[in-house]
């Protein structure tokens, strides 16, 4: 994975939503790769991702087109739903996000268990887009992209921690959750310490 540069694949089959994305994106991390890769159904997502390797992956959830490219219409709606759980097969590390107007909590649940970093829904979020940038940024610097922290201790955090989510007090570097799924470390960091400012990061697997 490339976090100093990395790559943005936006699942979306709006052109009027991709390009509000795309622009943020070029104005908030100019540092992503250009072109933003894009893709209108599974079929798409899945041609794309076998191309290459992809740190940021934005999916809307229902994907109208991909009745028209050889879905079934019961997969269509949930489109990325479907996706969310396959970008761990390729990208064990990817920041993903869910960015739809059909975001309801129990597809939201779905998808940080299947490993989405955040989930905005597009009619309930003030600024959708900025929402969306956010998330983007929490999401790279919990990939060590941002942390100098991060990068000083990363020896040590795969000693103790590979392959985990950990949470980490902002204040004196302390580690107070940790494990395989970031839903259930950020849980356990909310009722450990309710009150403190907190970030979640995803250690590497395996030693440098």
């Amino acid at each position: 994975m490339n976090w100093e540069n990395p790559s943005c694949l936006v699942v979306e089959d709006n052109d009027m939503w991709f390009r509000l994305i795309e622009e943020a994106i070029g104005s908030h991390f100019p540092q992503v790769r250009k072109p933003i890769a894009r893709a209108k159904s599974i079929p798409g997502y899945v041609g794309l991702q076998k191309a290459g390797t992809f740190e940021v992956v934005i999916l809307d959830v229902r994907l109208a087109k991909g009745e028209k490219e050889g879905l079934k219409a019961d997969q269509v709606p949930r489109g990325g739903l479907e996706i969310c759980p396959r970008v761990p097969v390729w990208n064990t590390e990817a920041v993903v996000v869910l960015f739809s107007a059909y975001v309801k909590m129990d597809d939201a649940v779905e998808a940080m268990r299947a490993g989405a970093w955040d989930c905005i829904n597009k009619n309930e979020a003030a600024e959708p887009v900025e929402r969306l940038m956010d998330a983007i940024a929490s999401g790279l610097e919990s990939r060590g992209g941002g942390s100098d922290w991060f990068r000083e201790n990363l020896d040590a955090l795969q000693r103790n921690y590979s392959g985990e989510h950990i949470a980490v007090m902002v204040e004196g570097g302390e580690v107070i959750a940790h494990g395989k799924g970031l839903e259930t470390v950020r849980d356990d960091a909310r009722k450990r310490r309710p009150m403190a400012a907190v970030k979640f990061f995803l250690v590497p697997s395996g030693r440098r």
